[in-house]
């Protein structure tokens, strides 16, 4: 099964600081119970482990479902995604954060901001006139500063937060990690 995996720089998994081959080489997992395999993720799943690096992997069957990602005993990296920019998938998150804020907040500022520094310049600002407007405006700042650090799985993250707030029930957070992972298929054009 042919499944996508983000890793820091240098094809090092984020948790067990694993160094994975990247010459298509077969990597068994240490451990065969649950939770101990090779773990990947569906389109869906990209925006809840994003990193510097993501990378299309093919996993062996057969192949485990999991809330958020999935795992078989097997799996070796077949390609790296070259379009994917932490910097950009940031971005994008921390304007959607603005564009969530925007549907509370009337000020054209936030709408006219086109950068990182003009968003974060609109949003601090904003005098907000009830807790409400300054959450939401907490929301855009903390997203963008984030994204500015290139810090993409925080600024997706507070985007989804905003959500919550936004729409005021825990499903819109899955919907707008929903609304993420379109963009990533979109702009990366993965199957």
């Amino acid at each position: 099964m042919i499944a996508y995996k983000f890793l820091e720089r240098g094809a090092i998994a984020p948790f067990t600081r694993f160094a994975w081959p990247t010459d298509g080489r077969w990597i068994d997992a240490r451990e065969s119970g649950d939770g101990g395999g090779i773990h990947a993720c569906r389109a869906r799943d990209l925006p809840y482990w994003v990193s510097d690096e993501l990378w299309r992997v093919e996993l062996s069957d057969p192949v485990r479902e999991r809330e958020a990602q999935i795992e078989a005993a097997r799996g070796r990296l077949v390609i790296r995604v070259a379009e994917w920019n932490p910097r950009d998938f940031a971005a994008a998150c921390a304007f959607r954060a603005r564009d969530l804020a925007l549907q509370a907040l009337a000020d054209d500022t936030l709408a006219q901001a086109s950068t990182l520094d003009e968003l974060i310049a609109a949003a601090r600002s904003i005098s907000a006139a009830d807790r409400f407007e300054a959450e939401m405006i907490g929301y855009i700042v903390d997203a963008a500063v984030r994204a500015k650090e290139a810090h993409a799985g925080s600024a997706s993250h507070t985007a989804a937060v905003a959500a919550v707030a936004l729409h005021g029930t825990e499903a819109a957070f899955e919907e707008e990690r929903a609304w993420q992972a379109k963009l990533l298929v979109d702009s990366l054009k993965l199957a």
